[in-house]
């Protein structure tokens, strides 16, 4: 069998389609550690005299059931932050992967009109 000498039009401007599971996957294990390690740095680092440990962090809690800056809430936390991180990776590849076709079909039909 003969090697092809004729790149795609992806391989040709180096794009590629993303995996939306895996994206999902990173994407959520990265919400979940960014809200995880907000909440405990400010659990770590205590209230400022007067005021309530991370007001303004708490204000998630209107938003998300369950949530306060404690310990117990910097968990239920990670698991609504992986979520939302999950969502918004999911998203991300799927906008990619939109773009990816346009663009590859876009290179091809230009390929093909070259030819006529």
């Amino acid at each position: 069998m003969e090697p092809r000498t004729e790149t795609t039009a992806a391989q040709w401007i180096g794009l590629e389609r993303f995996d939306p599971l895996a994206m999902s996957a990173a994407g959520g294990v990265v919400g979940a550690l960014l809200l995880l390690a907000a909440t405990v740095v400010l659990l770590l680092q205590g209230p400022v005299p007067g005021m309530a440990v991370g007001w303004t962090l708490g204000v998630l809690g209107d938003y998300l059931p369950g949530y306060a800056v404690s310990w117990p809430g910097a968990f239920v936390g990670a698991g609504y932050g992986f979520l939302a991180g999950a969502i918004t990776g999911f998203v991300a590849a799927l906008f990619w992967n939109i773009t990816h076709l346009v663009i590859v079909r876009l290179l091809m039909l230009q390929r093909l009109i070259a030819k006529i």
